[in-house]
């Protein structure tokens, strides 16, 4: 369940904005003869609602359905008392309430002159079955398509997940990680991740997941920290953070003491990759380029995620069947590495804009 406040600036994004997204998605689903298109959400599937509504839901589930006729509607199991919440952080055409998702959306859905309806669908295998059960109950020989590019082509050519809201997060990160680094001189992992943690709600964090290797020279393994632990003279933290339906990850190599060259020069080495993986080069190939100019390191695991319809964090490492067409553009990744040197393990992970061909492959 999210923990922080969750609210809509229309100074950050105006709702002319999702009324053109939700407009153009429309017309994409008229063109290709769809009755509607519908876009799962909950907790961890916030991404392609919020990019549509700006909603995100703080605990429970819905679909957003969209019709050329009715524009957007969401339909959602949360109580009528979070009406007026909902009415002020989504820009809807129409809200259902309902305590039965599946028939809700069915009965949300628009009539047809046709046996059956066409319906799209973001995302199609995060559709529950109970809703495309319900739908099939109500309106017999429903035929369901898959209608992720749709919803890359309503947001093309503009900002997308590059836009103030990542902006934001990003900053939201990196103010986390600098609290955190500053509480370093304690000693305690507690005081880091509380330091951090208090940091990135103060500047609006809708939730932050924290993670720590507190002796990096001893284990080097990220993990969530419970009961204390002392830091060693190396430790790493990571800071995975969520601000209207964007999450993002940052993070860094640490000391406690006096600082490492090995450190601070791969970070800039870092710096430099990022920047040739921006400039449209393959991530994979870009890292094993870049390691021939780092004397003494190994590659250990590298990772590439991004915002895939509903998935605000989705692996892109050219092991996933994800292309081009289904990710939300220009699309604002991170890249996460771990790297082997002669003085010991080194990780970041930082963000990344790429365009729908840069990068994100092997």
């Amino acid at each position: 369940m999210r923990r922080g406040l969750m609210a809509w600036s229309r100074e950050e994004v105006g709702a002319e904005v999702f009324e053109r997204r939700v407009a153009a998605l429309a017309a994409g689903a008229r063109t290709r003869g769809l009755d509607c298109v519908l876009a799962y959400t909950d907790l961890t599937r916030p991404a392609a609602v919020s990019a549509l509504t700006h909603f995100v839901p703080y605990w429970s589930n819905g679909v957003l359905v969209v019709t050329p006729a009715a524009g957007a509607t969401l339909v959602a199991t949360l109580s009528r008392r979070v009406n007026d919440w909902i009415q002020s952080t989504s820009r809807l055409d129409n809200l259902v309430n309902t305590l039965d998702l599946g028939k809700g959306v069915a009965t949300a859905l628009p009539a047809s002159a046709r046996t059956g309806l066409r319906v799209g669908v973001v995302d199609l295998p995060s559709l529950p079955c109970s809703v495309s059960a319900a739908i099939r109950e109500l309106h017999p020989d429903t035929v369901f398509e898959d209608a992720t590019d749709l919803l890359g082509a309503a947001l093309a050519g503009e900002p997308g997940r590059a836009d103030v809201i990542a902006q934001r997060c990003m900053a939201i990160a990196l103010t986390a990680i600098a609290a955190g680094t500053a509480a370093a001189a304690s000693r305690e992992a507690n005081q880091v991740l509380a330091a951090a943690e208090d940091a990135a709600r103060r500047e609006g964090a809708e939730e932050i997941l924290l993670a720590m290797a507190p002796d990096a020279q001893a284990d080097p393994r990220l993990r969530r920290i419970e009961g204390g632990a002392a830091l060693g003279e190396v430790f790493m933290l990571q800071a995975t953070v969520a601000y209207k339906g964007c999450w993002l990850r940052l993070g860094r190599t640490l000391t406690t003491g006096a600082a490492r060259p090995w450190i601070a020069g791969t970070d800039t080495w870092c710096q430099k990759l990022l920047s040739k993986i921006a400039g449209g080069a393959r991530a994979g190939a870009a890292i094993d380029a870049a390691l021939a100019g780092l004397p003494g390191a190994s590659l250990a695991a590298w990772r590439l995620e991004t915002a895939r319809a509903g998935l605000p964090l989705a692996t892109v490492d050219g092991s996933e069947p994800f292309s081009a067409k289904d990710l939300l553009p220009p699309a604002l990744h991170t890249l996460t590495l771990h790297l082997r040197h002669a003085q010991g393990c080194w990780f970041g992970a930082a963000p990344v804009l790429l365009g729908r061909s840069g990068g994100a492959g092997a």
